[in-house]
């Protein structure tokens, strides 16, 4: 959810049927068509988002002749003001109503058609695993019985309202108890071991490291897979990964075919894309691209990423190797001592997840010394002194950091959390230690 969005919210937004429109392919037109909506009208909050016909179908409207088992994957949609909307997609087949005659392949003439159709939930709240469940009980109230459809979506729609740091709700969904909680946080993200499962992916911690500083320098990059769920699942924990930012270029974790020209953007995005797709006469010379079902990251020649610098990328690389392999700070004992059990999923994600807190806290400490809040302005006009904090931290030489402090990543930051009176998070908290830490190594220098 996004941080202006700090009052009560519905669970989900709308819920929308979108079929294969038989009547457009006699004009050689293959294409979706909203078939049912609920509401039929627009919230005055959030609208619905146009070309999501485009987006629950990423792999194109086609008809087939066989049978493919139900999907399900997760979209993100971003609006003109940057808030965010998660388009949960069922994805299913069911016969078309009758034999098309117009059809190239005469080898399909006469076959029983299957034509698709995706069942789409919109919501601000990333609950990948709760959509997934009311989609499926949704589907098959909608092969059952079309009342038990429409309650259950009344119940989705108005039934439930979700605030932050309230207590959770429960809800009775078809033949289900269901319970959810809004985040504890509004600029925190949730996750629940997606994170730990995409660094599986990336399969290195050098995969990592160039990764993190391809976004840091606003770098175009392209995901790979042969998985929807794979693409959206790593491109969300990517935008986890990088709190307290928030990503402010383009960002779709799955770029329908039709759209793949938008790969040639000069502007810095995050996308994701197919296997099953061929960018053949795309132009990817200065697009970082990054295969994760092979574990594979491809940087062109005529990229350069500068490096992180030392000593805070000695610490980070330490302290992901505890997290990622614990064993190696033991692996050359001569007494082999009992080792704990492996963490889950759910833990390492976490643990994953504070090194890169602490990693930018670490880097960023002392950064508020060097802002100044000119409050003549409304809103205030805040100016973060680049040289200042350069000359503070040694970071003169370093290409790096010179890069990162001009990105709209960082002035994003500043932005939003520049004003010294404001709500606090974790980020806020953690901070801290790291500047007594700081000055406690200046003292020493000095007195050394």
């Amino acid at each position: 959810m996004d941080g202006n969005e700090r009052g009560v919210v519905r669970l989900a937004d709308y819920i929308v049927v979108i079929a294969f429109d038989e009547s457009q392919i006699r004009h050689g037109n293959s294409v979706g068509n909203i078939v049912q909506r609920l509401p039929q009208y627009d919230w005055p909050d959030i609208s619905l988002s146009p070309n999501l016909e485009v987006f629950s179908q990423p792999q194109g409207w086609s008809l087939s002749t066989e049978v493919k088992p139900a999907t399900f994957f997760v979209n993100t949609l971003t609006d003109i003001l940057g808030s965010r909307q998660y388009a949960y997609c069922l994805q299913v087949q069911e016969p078309c109503g009758s034999v098309i005659e117009d059809v190239d392949d005469l080898t399909l003439s006469g076959a029983i058609l299957y034509k698709p159709k995706v069942i789409v939930i919109l919501s601000r709240f990333p609950f990948f695993e709760l959509f997934r469940n009311c989609l499926n009980r949704f589907h098959l109230a909608l092969l059952d019985s079309e009342y038990n459809a429409e309650a259950m979506a009344a119940t989705l729609l108005s039934g439930v309202k979700l605030a932050v740091g309230a207590p959770p709700v429960s809800f009775n969904f078809a033949s289900e108890r269901l319970c959810v909680r809004a985040p504890l946080s509004y600029t925190v993200p949730v996750t629940a071991d997606k994170v730990a499962l995409f660094l599986e992916q990336l399969g290195t911690i050098q995969n990592v490291l160039t990764l993190l500083c391809a976004i840091l320098t606003d770098r175009k990059i392209l995901f790979r897979s042969c998985s929807l769920t794979r693409l959206a699942d790593s491109c969300y924990a990517v935008c986890v990964l990088l709190y307290p930012f928030e990503y402010p270029h383009t960002f779709v974790p799955v770029l329908p075919e039709l759209l793949i020209e938008y790969l040639e953007s000069p502007t810095p995005y995050i996308m994701g894309l197919l296997h099953s797709v061929r960018t053949l006469n795309v132009d990817l010379d200065t697009t970082i691209v990054i295969d994760l079902d092979i574990g594979a990251v491809h940087v062109p020649a005529a990229v350069t990423l500068p490096s992180i610098p030392e000593p805070f990328a000695q610490r980070f690389i330490y302290s992901l190797q505890m997290v990622l392999n614990p064993s190696l700070a033991t692996a050359d004992d001569a007494w082999k001592m009992g080792q704990p059990p492996y963490p889950s999923h759910e833990v390492q994600d976490k643990r994953i997840r504070a090194c890169f807190i602490r990693f930018f806290a670490d880097l960023l400490c002392g950064y508020r010394c060097c802002l100044e809040v000119v409050r003549l302005h409304s809103p205030p006009l805040i100016v973060f002194h680049k040289s200042a904090f350069l000359g503070l931290r040694g970071f003169s030489s370093c290409p790096l950091i010179r890069t990162f402090l001009d990105s709209l990543l960082f002035q994003s930051f500043i932005c939003e959390r520049g004003l010294p009176f404001r709500v606090c998070d974790l980020f806020d908290d953690v901070s801290p230690f790291f500047l007594n830490l700081y000055f406690i190594q200046l003292i020493e220098c000095f007195y050394l």
